[in-house]
């Protein structure tokens, strides 16, 4: 698992190297007053790509925005982390 931030606000992601490198899981919480999440499989898109040591996650998550936490709102993220 790649974990960023805190439980306040950062994200968790799980990466797999099975056959290529595929982004299984992403949860965001607040960071930029967003929330929400992907789940490879189901709805949204992520790729994965590794520069040396350096991972990059991009993609589509659905969640809220903690402001209007009553309706939908679709993010796009890029997460960047090495190792």
């Amino acid at each position: 698992m790649i974990t960023t931030g805190d439980t306040a606000a950062g994200t968790n992601a799980v990466v797999s190297n099975q056959n290529s490198l595929t982004a299984k899981s992403v949860n965001i919480t607040d960071l930029g007053g967003f929330t929400g999440s992907y789940t490879h499989g189901l709805d949204g898109k992520a790729d994965v790509t590794m520069n040396g040591y350096t991972y990059t996650i991009r993609g589509n998550a659905e969640g809220f925005d903690i402001n209007n936490p009553s309706m939908r709102a679709a993010g796009t993220f890029t997460i960047k982390v090495a190792c």
